[in-house]
């Protein structure tokens, strides 16, 4: 087991994603990402020269341990994480909430850039210009259904996504 994990740490770190336009994104729950796929499947990352690298973990702790990899210059994750994350590392700022869950216990959902994508405005701009079309896209349930299906996963109706705003 430990043998299978430091081979895919290796595999993950020798990938890379340094070069511009790319954003590398950890998620531990695979329908956060649908407003990004959305733009994607419409072409409107590629109309702003963005290429999108997704990787779903399936806990905190994955997310956590994973997160170190140079690999990633983005992540999401629950407010709690997030502040967990930024309070122990200066590499990692919380940029803006990106969605809520309703239910028994309100869930907010953060995105969060390493600090080099801040010198990056082009790319910065073009993930939350992406992700605020992509939740426009959603409202239509043909997208909806499109992307979800894409994704293997049905639509949680208590998840709401929101524009990206401080």
């Amino acid at each position: 087991m430990r043998i299978l994990f430091l081979t895919l740490l290796l595999i993950l770190s020798a990938i890379g994603c340094s070069n511009e336009g790319k954003i590398c994104l950890i998620l531990d729950e695979q329908q956060l990402v649908a407003p990004l796929e959305a733009s994607k499947f419409t072409g409107f990352l590629a109309k702003k020269h963005l290429k999108l690298y997704t990787d779903v973990v399936h806990d905190r702790e994955s997310l956590i341990k994973f997160l170190n990899l140079s690999r990633y210059n983005a992540f999401i994750a629950d407010s709690q994480t997030v502040n967990f994350i930024t309070a122990n590392s200066r590499d990692w700022v919380s940029l803006c909430s990106i969605a809520i869950r309703k239910g028994g216990k309100e869930v907010n959902y953060v995105l969060a850039v390493n600090k080099r994508l801040l010198c990056s405005k082009e790319v910065l701009i073009g993930l939350i210009e992406s992700w605020n079309y992509g939740v426009d896209l959603l409202k239509d349930p043909v997208v909806q259904e499109i992307i979800f299906s894409k994704l293997k996963s049905k639509a949680d109706t208590k998840l709401k996504f929101t524009y990206c705003k401080g």
